[in-house]
């Protein structure tokens, strides 16, 4: 049989996301045919803290029927299956030969959010770590590894790190911070030519913190109304189970990043944490279809209570500057469809008239943390030169 192809891998990255444990079959024909009889696929969707509107019921049966049709899949045994209480974590995927392919899921719980946001400044996190452990004591060699957003990040970090990996299929999967790329710059050069990236063309996780300069593809997509529908972890396949067409990447997705990233380095402690820690729960809101402007001071509030903040600082005060910080790095979230229309339609009318309502809200943000002390003053100045930085880069590229 020959090696699983990267549409087969992106089905079983799809696969990954159902509650596959509570279910008592080893093969994923088995397995497929028991959700889709009679209700039982809401035993595999439900779940305590995820959000159950991302991928509709509809949606999952879609990719159900499609691995359904699919006889090397439905052959496949599952083995070594690692939960938690959302359901499955990873799972090895063993063909007839003895081949091995292993699936990391994409992010669910609250915990997992939290370890995306210690990924951009730490060199290894706690998942990550857990996922090389899983692959080294697995009795499997020449591995192939696989997975979608931070499932896609755990599979670069284990064939990076890992011999017994050779192969990797990162589906919308984020890169890595400075630390990371700092302490295994031997083994990101030895080991790099593992790894293909495969993202949606308008996807916005793919592109945050560092590429390890692997080979990487773009599929174009269906339009979304949600910018960060674009993330989904079925939008890339078609409707037969294939990945879409590939494409050119987009032209303004590493323009906003290098504004967000940029913007957050010059900010001093403890804003810098706290923002890192909280643009990932806003994206997990915004995916939710949560109101922006609602999520972003609910997040405020809670994770400055959470990191007792209050014992240093004046809570309200904090709570405004906070606010506008997030509600500044979170804005290009909000004309991403109309940052996609200029491109799709080469439209430098569309982009000026952009440019011009995201620069009108900045000046509003800025204008607001002016009046919050010398500290919102001196972040008003970040704002303001990122903002200024966005702005030439769209016109000039």
């Amino acid at each position: 049989m020959s090696d699983l192809n990267n549409s087969e891998l992106l089905l079983l990255s799809n696969l990954i996301y159902l509650k596959l444990n509570v279910f008592n079959e080893n093969m994923v024909g088995n397995l497929v045919n028991s959700m889709l009889y009679k209700n039982n696929l809401n035993k595999a969707i439900l779940t305590r803290s995820e959000c159950k509107e991302v991928v509709k019921k509809s949606e999952w049966l879609v990719v159900l029927k499609q691995i359904q049709e699919n006889d090397k899949l439905n052959n496949l045994k599952i083995e070594n299956i690692e939960v938690d209480a959302n359901g499955v974590k990873a799972a090895c995927f063993i063909d007839k030969q003895d081949k091995a392919s292993v699936v990391f899921r994409g992010t669910k719980t609250i915990e997992e959010w939290g370890d995306n946001g210690e990924g951009s400044y730490m060199s290894d996190t706690t998942e990550q770590m857990r996922a090389l452990n899983y692959i080294n004591n697995l009795k499997y060699k020449n591995i192939t590894v696989t997975g979608h957003s931070k499932g896609g990040n755990k599979a670069k970090y284990v064939a990076l790190l890992s011999d017994k990996v050779n192969r990797c299929i990162s589906f919308d999967g984020q890169g890595f911070s400075n630390e990371f790329i700092n302490k295994y710059y031997n083994k990101i050069n030895a080991n790099k030519d593992k790894v293909l990236s495969i993202s949606a063309k308008y996807d916005y996780v793919n592109c945050l913190l560092n590429s390890i300069n692997e080979e990487k593809i773009y599929v174009n997509t269906s339009f979304q109304k949600n910018p960060l529908y674009y993330h989904k972890s079925n939008i890339m396949l078609d409707g037969n189970g294939n990945l879409r067409e590939e494409t050119d990447p987009c032209s303004f997705v590493k323009i906003i990043y290098k504004f967000s990233t940029s913007l957050i380095s010059e900010l001093p402690e403890p804003h810098k944490s706290f923002v890192i820690n909280s643009l990932t729960d806003i994206i997990e809101l915004i995916l939710c279809d949560k109101d922006l402007e609602s999520s972003i001071l609910q997040i405020a509030k809670g994770i400055l209570m959470m990191f007792d903040y209050t014992k240093h600082y004046n809570l309200k005060a904090e709570i405004k500057l906070a606010y506008n910080l997030l509600q500044s790095l979170s804005i290009p979230l909000v004309f991403w469809n109309d940052f996609i229309q200029s491109e799709e339609n080469h439209s430098k009318l569309i982009l000026n008239e952009t440019l011009s309502k995201f620069k009108t809200y900045q000046e509003n943000i800025i204008f607001k943390l002016k009046n919050l002390g010398i500290e919102g003053q001196q972040i008003a100045i970040i704002v303001d030169n990122a903002t200024n930085n966005l702005i030439y880069d769209f016109k000039n590229n």
